[in-house]
């Protein structure tokens, strides 16, 4: 009796775990509205930002598109305290700004996953830089930073930006669950183009 009693237990408590996971995988633009005002710049819809990144990530990593459990980070490399990391985290900050002429760092949380993007804000579009670590892909590291040496030469901390591209897998939020590989390169640090 006290066998099939604890495996009643057992099945409810992985029932309500599984639940409680399911719903809040789904709910990153949730939490970040919820929880921050509107976007300073009306240009920029938070959600609606997000949303295109993550669907950004899925078309980019088919491996993220069909495991998109644990969500995605973004740090803008311009201020790197300006950050979303997803809820179910300790150091959720679901509160970011996206500020126009920004550049920004964003890669699945999953390091087994962790194909880095960079997307670049500009006057209410959206340019992006995808996969840049990996060696396979038609986009690198010097490509982003070129192309933001060019549209911010008027920028007067152009050079501290610069820097923090080149050290972008800093800023980042990386859970290692299963592996502790990644199928891209986790150090490009490029010399100065």
């Amino acid at each position: 009796m006290g066998v099939k009693i604890n495996q009643l237990i057992a099945l409810l408590l992985t029932i309500i775990l599984s639940s409680t996971i399911s719903s809040t995988r789904g709910r990153y633009g949730e939490s970040g509205s919820k929880q921050c005002s509107n976007n300073a710049d009306d240009r920029y819809d938070r959600q609606v930002l997000l949303e295109k990144l993550d669907s950004t990530l899925k078309s980019s990593i088919p491996a993220y598109a069909q495991f998109p459990s644990r969500g995605f980070f973004v740090y803008d490399l311009n201020d790197p305290t300006n950050k979303y990391i997803p809820a179910p985290y300790a150091q959720a900050d679901a509160g970011i700004r996206f500020i126009n002429n920004h550049v920004y760092h964003f890669a699945p949380v999953e390091f087994i996953f962790s194909e880095s993007h960079v997307a670049v804000l500009e006057d209410g579009h959206l340019k992006v830089f995808k996969s840049i670590n990996c060696k396979d892909s038609s986009e690198h590291l010097t490509d982003a930073i070129n192309y933001v040496k060019k549209r911010l030469k008027q920028n007067p901390n152009r050079e501290e930006l610069l820097t923090r591209m080149r050290d972008y897998r800093t800023f980042g939020f990386y859970m290692n669950t299963d592996s502790p590989r990644v199928p891209c390169e986790v150090g490009e640090k490029q010399t100065k183009p």
